[in-house]
């Protein structure tokens, strides 16, 4: 879906997800049934085939439709001698009926319902009888050869039993007609077609979906690229929506062009609903992991799950774990670690509420965390990273991947607000560091002269370095204590907080990424250039305009590159999506939803512009060699010009100008007569000196600041000979460009 732009780079076309049949562990006692599923629907089969249409976030409830077969009879001969005994492999699902098969295949438009008939019984019409058990209701219509539609109290298209045609063994095909009264349809197959037929004879219509409805069936997505292999790399998790009230999990994985690989993990079942999944991936110990919670009805609490991936194993397993805690617990996020050996090396944290009954998003929430071990599928105990009397502490974020050096951890970000406030307080969002021992600093507070609303923080970086966004709006724009995430605005802050400090900083202040006269804004993703250190990128969704917005950050935190990932056309949407950094192509990866005509889920990528390499040039007198190390995208704050190859005691001072030069050097008393001066050292191309530095390999720090633009600089040193010799001798011109 990705534009013109030669930085955004489209990935493949979206690619039908088909879920086969299969079962899975009970949870809370409760069990997860027989289940499959198609690009819009879900179905199962435990009770007698049930097909259920995806209706979106915004559908009230589910609308099921469940088929059971009363009679099938040929020629006056009842062939249902049985009751139904189930037998399924992967996209097919049988009942035994006795001298009937009735059938289903799962294929990615629908469920295709067949019945079997392996010989001939008696001469006459083939009859088959069924009832629909649905709240959806169909027309009453005499027998001819049709669909059957069934339709909601809203009037609304849903779901479409397909018209009926006859295949004997010869591939022989005729239509069957089907008629429908008080609720049971009536399949019907001509004495005549079955007296020429050979044997076996098959009855197939098509189970599908009716018309589309307003309302995102696919959404909260969240995407990580891990950083050690090429083949499969790309992990994403997203919720489906069947209705309001039950989500779907997948997780998948795609190359790093957004082919796909294969289903990982899915939760499909009906007897809860699964969402708010995060995933994250743990080098250490080579597992892709996702977080998500599950809704119980019955109960309705909400308790954390997961489920860890080994990277070297493409088969689905559907084994999970359970996260344990006494109280609802949800919104989870999850932090893996990049290479290293520290232990623990994956952290999940969480929003709880402090009831173990109904749940419900109270204004005392807490925030807990505990960490993984991936490989063995186990959880530790929960430990506090913030709670207070009087205060409420929602919406955690972890950054995604730490550095897997050191005892430096994690950086958690949440929301938080006083309860105790005469007129009502705004939501803050506080940073806390959460080290591998489960020690947890003292809170701060970020961006916190200002005082609107922010809300629902994302937090990326590693180490020392972090970016952290948020939406935000004035008290003004919403009033009282918002509870959703959607802002006015979109900031971003820099936060350095290095390595045993108390509490980080704020050096570069607060940057609004967008401004709105609406509450519309919601982030949409974050991640960190894990090579240069100083980028980020930052995606935010419009709900007024649907298009899902990208920009790259420098080390200052203000805007270098701006794209539109995607603006829907016609009623399609788009949903929030995710946000990773591939270290091996030097590009920012991003996931995303489209919902309406076509629902999917995509990934495009973002490549930065395109420089030169730096290179030098001229003629030198000195041995001595200049190089440049780090990015040459603007926003670098960490790149320097290296000096190797002068003498031990050899001083230097850099000149740099935005203009080369050619001049040969003689008759200057400080300056070994044959040299050249290669960089203007005055007039309008000449920016200035570096301060004096020595030794034999001295560097240069450059940082990029945001403000500069697509240029080229030019350097040159000049150092003494050394030993005791204060002749300046130079060195080749270095050229570097640079890009926005």
């Amino acid at each position: 879906m990705a534009g013109a732009s030669t930085q955004l780079l489209p990935g493949a076309d979206a690619t039908p997800v088909v879920v086969p049949i299969h079962t899975a562990a009970a949870d809370m006692g409760i069990t997860y049934g027989v289940w499959a599923a198609g690009q819009d629907y879900k179905v199962s089969f435990h009770d007698g085939a049930t097909f259920v249409p995806l209706l979106g976030k915004k559908y009230p409830h589910n609308q099921p439709l469940k088929w059971q077969t009363t009679s099938v009879q040929m020629g006056g001969v009842e062939l249902v001698t049985q009751a139904p005994a189930l037998h399924y492999k992967e996209l097919r699902a049988e009942y035994a009926l006795g001298a009937v098969v009735e059938a289903y295949d799962v294929r990615a438009d629908g469920v295709e319902q067949t019945f079997v008939i392996k010989q001939r019984h008696a001469a006459g019409d083939l009859v088959i009888r069924g009832t629909f058990e649905s709240q959806l209701q169909a027309q009453n219509v005499a027998a001819q050869h049709q669909e059957l539609r069934f339709f909601d109290t809203q009037g609304r298209h849903l779901v479409t039993y397909g018209a009926a045609t006859a295949v004997d063994a010869r591939g022989r095909t005729t239509p069957m007609t089907t008629g429908y009264e008080g609720g049971v349809a009536t399949l019907r197959l001509s004495a005549d077609w079955l007296a020429a037929a050979t044997f076996p004879v098959t009855v197939d219509p098509l189970l599908g979906t009716g018309g589309s409805l307003a309302g995102n069936t696919r959404d909260e997505l969240d995407v990580v690229r891990d950083s050690e292999t090429v083949n499969d790399p790309v992990w994403m998790c997203y919720t489906v929506w069947a209705s309001a009230g039950d989500r779907d999990l997948y997780f998948r994985r795609f190359t790093d062009t957004g082919q796909v690989s294969a289903l990982m993990y899915y939760d499909v079942t009906s007897s809860w609903s699964t969402q708010g999944g995060r995933c994250s991936y743990d080098a250490v110990d080579n597992h892709g992991v996702v977080v998500f919670d599950r809704y119980f009805p019955l109960t309705a609490t909400r308790r954390l799950r997961f489920h860890s991936h080994l990277r070297s194993d493409l088969v689905t397993n559907l084994t999970w774990s359970t996260i344990a805690t006494s109280d609802n617990a949800w919104r989870a996020d999850v932090g893996g670690t990049d290479y290293g050996s520290v232990s623990p090396s994956t952290i999940v944290v969480w929003q709880q509420e402090p009831n173990g009954g109904i749940f419900q998003n109270t204004t005392t929430s807490d925030i807990y965390a505990c960490f993984l071990d991936v490989a063995a599928g186990t959880a530790t105990a929960p430990f506090v990273i913030a709670n207070g009397t009087l205060q409420d502490q929602e919406r955690p974020s972890v950054n995604q991947t730490a550095l897997g050096l050191g005892t430096t951890g994690w950086l958690v970000a949440y929301q938080t607000i006083s309860t105790n406030v005469l007129g009502g307080d705004d939501w803050d969002v506080a940073l806390k560091r959460v080290d591998p021992t489960g020690s947890v600093s003292p809170a701060m507070l970020i961006d916190n002269t200002s005082s609107s609303h922010k809300m629902a923080p994302m937090v990326e970086g590693r180490h020392t370095r972090y970016m952290v966004a948020f939406t935000s709006s004035t008290q003004a724009q919403l009033p009282g204590a918002p509870t959703d995430n959607v802002g006015h605005q979109v900031r971003a802050v820099r936060v350095d907080w290095p390595a045993g400090a108390a509490a980080g900083t704020e050096p570069f202040g607060t940057e609004v990424v967008a401004s709105y006269g609406s509450a519309r804004a919601r982030l949409a993703g974050l991640a960190h250039d894990r090579n240069s250190l100083s980028h980020w990128a930052l995606m935010h969704h419009s709900d007024f305009s649907q298009n899902l917005y990208f920009t790259t950050h420098g080390y200052q935190g203000e805007v270098v590159q701006s794209e539109v990932v995607i603006s829907p056309s016609g009623s399609d949407t788009s949903g929030p999506g995710g946000l990773s950094f591939n270290e091996f192509a030097d590009e920012f990866v991003i996931g995303y939803a489209v919902n309406g005509a076509t629902n999917y889920v995509t990934m495009d990528r973002f490549a930065y512009p395109f420089v030169p390499p730096a290179f030098t040039s001229g003629i030198a007198c000195s041995p001595a060699q200049l190089s440049w190390v780090g990015s040459q995208v603007i926003g670098n704050g960490y790149g320097y010009i290296r000096v190797t190859g002068a003498a031990q005691d050899s001083l230097h001072v850099m000149v740099m100008a935005t203009a080369p030069a050619s001049q040969i050097l003689s008759g200057i008393p400080v300056i070994q007569n044959g040299c050249w001066l290669l960089v203007p050292n005055t007039g309008a191309d000449h920016v200035g000196l570096f301060g004096l530095e020595i030794g034999a390999n001295p560097v240069y720090p450059l940082p990029l600041p945001e403000f500069l633009s697509t240029d080229t600089y030019y350097f040159q040193d000049f150092h003494t000979i050394g030993n005791g010799n204060l002749t300046l001798i130079s060195t080749p011109r270095l050229t570097l460009p640079i890009v926005k």
